[in-house]
């Protein structure tokens, strides 16, 4: 329905994504979306509109009080062996570096909740069948209407660097993972303003006002569970970077092992410790300053993570690699599957990148 040259509430194409739908209340745009079809049949991989024909501010990340109406698309033809309700977010926009994994539970519920969303829809296809005259034929699905996203709001002013464009050739990318994985810019990725690149430790991190461009990505499992994040930031010369890789060990250096320690800037109070350097035997490549971090973090209800940070920098470049599972095997980045090749592979990235780039 279409008020006054508004369309009104429902699910449209996403105006930042291709491959999923997204919810509009009549009025803007929520951070309600869900999928065009499961991906285990084929469906269209959700992938970001290239610039000039997506939205020019971030797409919103809230999502609604309550959860919206279920879709009407016919994406059940075939049921996937994980389904997922259309007020789950598929952990597109998760709030941490390296994004939590999925639960057993969390699945459980989310399948649970679409056999519901099924059932009522099978049941409300047969009571209209009862009213529907045998010769009378179903009216044609209206095509779906694109909604021009709301006017941006106030915001503030992000930072201009020429040279941001080069850091997408630093972050992983779709073409270096496998077909059934999935990249995607993370939400706020590309903003340096209000965005968080150091917080190791929950540390205070004077450098990230020295920063001029940003561009944060995470890979995904075929389950929509994080594998790995990549950051890649330019600071305004290589003195900044140095500072930035400076005060980062000197957080380490200085995290208490036993108390919690509560964030500046509104991440989870954590309990942080630090363990072996991971890195010693790892190859080395000239003109790149490595620290990496194996470390684990517990939460206020006790629930602990093992991850590894671990940072690159070269002039004014500094790239951040987050791993949510560092241990074993991993999934291929550009044909490489462990921690140690992954890390080389990023490094060599960064070294053929010009002096006029870096800054030296």
């Amino acid at each position: 329905m279409t008020v006054g040259g508004v369309p009104g509430p429902g699910w449209y194409p996403d105006p930042w994504f291709t491959g999923q739908h997204r919810y509009w209340t009549g009025a803007t745009w929520t951070g309600d979306v869900f999928p065009t079809g499961p991906a285990d049949f084929g469906a269209t991989r959700i992938e970001l509109r290239p610039t000039h024909e997506r939205p020019p501010v971030p797409p919103p990340t809230e999502r609604s009080p309550t959860p919206p109406p279920a879709p009407t698309f016919n994406y059940f033809s075939e049921a996937p062996t994980v389904a997922f309700a259309p007020w789950e977010t598929l952990e597109s926009w998760p709030p941490e570096h390296s994004p939590r994994r999925m639960s057993r539970r969390t699945i459980n519920i989310i399948a649970m909740a679409t056999g519901l969303v099924i059932g009522f829809a099978v049941v409300a296809v047969a009571l209209t069948s009862r009213h529907t005259p045998s010769d009378a034929s179903p009216p044609p699905p209206a095509a779906p209407f694109f909604p021009t996203a709301p006017a941006p709001s106030p915001s503030v002013t992000q930072p201009f660097d020429p040279d941001a464009s080069v850091l997408q050739g630093l972050v992983v990318r779709q073409t270096d993972v496998a077909p059934t994985y999935m990249v995607e810019l993370l939400n706020g990725g590309s903003d340096v303003v209000g965005q968080t690149t150091l917080d190791l430790c929950n540390g205070t991190y004077p450098s990230e006002s020295l920063r001029t461009a940003r561009l944060q990505v995470v890979e995904y499992d075929p389950l929509g569970a994080s594998v790995l994040s990549t950051e890649a930031v330019l600071y305004r010369n290589p003195q900044a970077a140095r500072q930035a890789m400076q005060e980062v060990r000197s957080v380490v250096a200085k995290c208490p092992r036993d108390r919690a320690v509560v964030s500046p800037v509104n991440e989870p109070t954590v309990t942080t410790r630090f363990l072996h350097a991971p890195d010693g035997s790892w190859p080395k490549v000239g003109g790149i300053d490595r620290a990496a971090y194996l470390f684990t973090t517990t939460d206020s209800f006790g629930a602990t993570d093992q991850r590894m940070a671990v940072y690159l920098q070269r002039g004014r470049v500094l790239e951040g690699l987050y791993f949510d599972n560092p241990a074993g095997v991993q999934p291929a980045v550009d044909g490489q599957t462990s921690v140690a090749d992954i890390v080389h592979e990023f490094e060599q990235r960064i070294a053929a990148l010009p002096n006029s780039v870096t800054g030296g």
